[in-house]
């Protein structure tokens, strides 16, 4: 029997999403595989309750260690004070709590990505509110084996808002850090840092806005085996204020675009990519949602030669019920075959009156992020007359099912 560690960023309870507004803890589940039947059965299960507040702690990501130990990362509200970056480091063999570490800004602080390096040193990244200047990027690296504080950055520019999503680490140990940045009248563009692995020190940035100055918005990062840094998310596209899928690849030693492509669907609608990955030959995989006046959102998943961008192959997945359909994650197999996973509805919503909107059933999945925003968009739109009445559904009604699909 192998002990393997299952691949949950975020448990939030169903009772949590629902009337009962119970305070949320960090839950981290290990699970070992029996190879000889593929089954899966628990090995231990940690939560994570800041016992000083008593107040709410959300996991947001996890990412494993050389040796398999286990560091998540999330955002802990200090009681009365703002909230605060906290990262957790569990050995795996029984989830015994290594070091903690948290991070408290002069405002809130929020944590939104993870990563590891060769050594097993820790690398968070996320956002801080500054005294002056909106959201600040904050990016902090972490001893392996203590958790002691290696080197901190900050970033901000325009005196505005700038959140990072995204960061990986390459050979070197050198950190790539890209999410959004305000940049004035270029509005909310993407932003790429890479700073040196020893101090945090700047080595190059690079910004991307789109030529009509719309809001560009990064989604997900990775490192290819040269240290080629690759951004993905969703740009407004041409003409409109509807999103297209935009990923850039950047060169390691000074941030030169080597290639970037769009992807605009068909029926020029809303496009947006969410997740990244590479295989081993460094071909680009990126995955997200596609918007079809017929179909609503579906899947929508492409893989890009490492080359110089080139479309290899693209695939749509549409549910059973043609209703919308929401791609969050994406994993490779040994084989470089991609993996897709998601929420699906399983059926449309059908007519009330006063021209509002109602879905039978209840969730059956309700999973961190893809949750997260599918209950955001429901309430933009049930609050919004400009939609279509079909889609103004109420979010906790939403018949949704989990699928994963895989592309050989």
């Amino acid at each position: 029997m192998r002990s393997v560690t299952s691949t949950i960023d975020v448990l939030h309870g169903f009772a949590q999403r629902t009337k009962v507004r119970s305070l949320r803890r960090f839950v981290v589940l290990a699970l070992s595989l029996h190879s000889a039947r593929a089954e899966m059965t628990e090995v231990w299960v940690r939560r994570y309750d800041n016992l000083v507040t008593n107040a709410q702690d959300e996991a947001i990501q996890m990412a494993l260690d050389p040796q398999g130990n286990i560091v998540v990362v999330g955002s802990s509200q200090g009681g009365f004070g703002p909230g605060q970056i906290v990262t957790v480091k569990y050995s795996a063999d029984l989830g015994s709590v290594l070091w903690e570490r948290r991070y408290i800004g002069p405002g809130d602080s929020f944590a939104r990505a993870v990563a590891v390096d060769a050594t097993g040193n820790v690398v968070v990244a996320g956002h801080t509110t500054s005294k002056t200047n909106g959201w600040d990027f904050y990016t902090a690296k972490y001893a392996a084996a203590d958790g002691t504080l290696l080197w901190e950055q900050h970033h901000n520019e325009a005196k505005s808002n700038d959140e990072a999503w995204a960061v990986a680490i390459d050979s070197k140990g050198n950190v790539a850090v890209a999410g959004t940045a305000f940049g004035g009248s270029s509005g909310y563009d993407y932003y790429t840092a890479k700073y040196a692995a020893a101090d945090g020190a700047l080595l190059w940035e690079r910004r991307y806005d789109r030529p009509a100055h719309g809001p560009d918005m990064v989604a997900g990062a990775t490192v290819d085996a040269n240290d080629n840094i690759i951004v993905t998310g969703y740009s407004a596209g041409a003409g409109n204020d509807l999103y297209d899928f935009y990923t850039v690849k950047y060169a390691a030693a000074d941030g030169a675009v080597l290639w970037e492509k769009r992807h605009n669907g068909d029926a020029g609608g809303d496009d947006r990519a969410q997740a990244i990955k590479i295989d081993a030959n460094g071909n680009v995989a990126v995955t997200g949602i596609s918007f079809d006046p017929q179909t609503l959102y579906n899947y929508y998943t492409v893989k890009y030669a490492a080359a110089d961008g080139a479309l290899l192959w693209e695939k749509r997945y549409n549910g059973p019920a043609s209703a919308d359909d929401s791609a969050t994650a994406l994993a490779l197999d040994e084989s470089g075959n991609v993996v897709v996973a998601g929420t699906s509805m399983s059926r449309r919503c059908r007519p009330r009156l006063l021209h509002s909107q109602i879905c039978g059933g209840r969730w059956r999945v309700a999973v961190g992020k893809a949750l997260q925003w599918s209950r955001q968009r429901a309430r933009s739109r049930r609050r919004s007359r400009g939609w279509p009445q079909r889609e103004r559904c109420r979010y906790r009604h939403f018949p949704k099912q989990a699928v994963f699909i895989r592309v050989v």
